[in-house]
């Protein structure tokens, strides 16, 4: 006779179904003998989240790049009718469902083995489910709006986007800013030790002389590294062309700050940034990028 523990085999799977969006994880490969109808028989069931009122199996254990399939829903409810204890059948009911996050209490109709089934490891009463598909929308910078219309069209249940509005804010955004002042803080203390030649310019929210934001970028030309971004608002500035200006002030004084010695900086043709490198800072080398010229030509 097989034993269960000769064919346990953790496949930690991330199941979207058609109708139902679903994250099994630690999935349970089980080979036996069935005397019931008398042939060897092997099933896939849940483990690592799967637990009765005997037996608590549940795993929280899971991450990221888990690897994901897609399932329909009739295959689904085929698997978690049978039951693990008995290979009886088992009466599915959904519990509950928030998004993509799936809850499934079935009762075996032979043995009354009861179980509670969730298709997403929960963290601090978040289902990480719902947290992976906002966090993948946003990291891959597809729209928000789109991908949940496109997924609402063909049946995978997601987080409304309210949800993903809430995770972005709540989660998301913190992420993205610890990464980017970690990477940016080693990135900086690796060049503090060199002459760099960058190039900067900025953009603005609209085009023309009425804008309201503009952001200006430094960017390493060596390496293709940006090492500095600021935020210019028009009500800070005389004028919205006077936002650029501002913008290359402000990540001189920053990256100055941080120990970090330009050479040469390398613009458009801006009248005011030419008279204001000139007037003050006129030991970096001020050039001219070869688009901005060919295209005034």
């Amino acid at each position: 006779m097989t034993t269960l523990g000769e064919y346990r085999k953790v496949l930690k799977i991330f199941v979207i179904s058609s109708t139902l969006s679903v994250i099994c994880c630690d999935w349970l490969l089980v080979a036996y003998w069935n005397s019931v109808i008398g042939q060897f028989r092997m099933e896939l069931i849940v483990f690592g989240s799967l637990y009765s009122a005997h037996d608590n199996l549940y795993s929280s254990s899971t991450s990221y790049n888990t690897p994901k399939i897609i399932v329909e829903s009739d295959q689904l409810m085929e698997l978690l009718s049978v039951c693990p204890m008995c290979a009886g059948h088992s009466s599915v009911e959904l519990s509950s469902r928030h998004g993509a996050y799936l809850k499934f209490s079935s009762t075996c109709t032979t043995c009354q083995h009861f179980r509670l089934w969730e298709n997403s490891p929960m963290k601090n009463k978040t289902p990480l489910i719902n947290l992976f598909m906002s966090a993948g929308i946003l990291f891959s910078r597809c729209l928000p709006t789109k991908t949940l219309r496109f997924l609402q069209m063909i049946s995978v249940k997601s987080p409304s986007p309210a949800t993903y509005f809430h995770y972005q804010k709540k989660f998301l955004h913190g992420v993205i800013r610890e990464v980017y002042s970690s990477d940016m803080k080693a990135l900086l203390k690796t060049l503090s030790t060199q002459e760099l030649r960058v190039s900067g310019d900025g953009r603005f929210d609209t085009p023309g002389h009425s804008a309201t934001f503009g952001v200006y970028t430094m960017m390493d030309s060596d390496t293709s590294k940006i090492i500095s971004t600021e935020l210019v608002k028009s009500t800070e500035v005389s004028s919205s062309p006077a936002m650029e200006l501002e913008g290359l002030k402000r990540c001189r004084s920053s990256l100055s700050q941080k120990n970090v010695t330009i050479v040469e900086l390398t613009t458009d043709r801006h009248a005011h940034i030419t008279k204001w490198m000139r007037e003050h800072w006129s030991e970096v080398q001020h050039t001219y990028d070869l688009w901005h010229i060919s295209k005034s030509e």
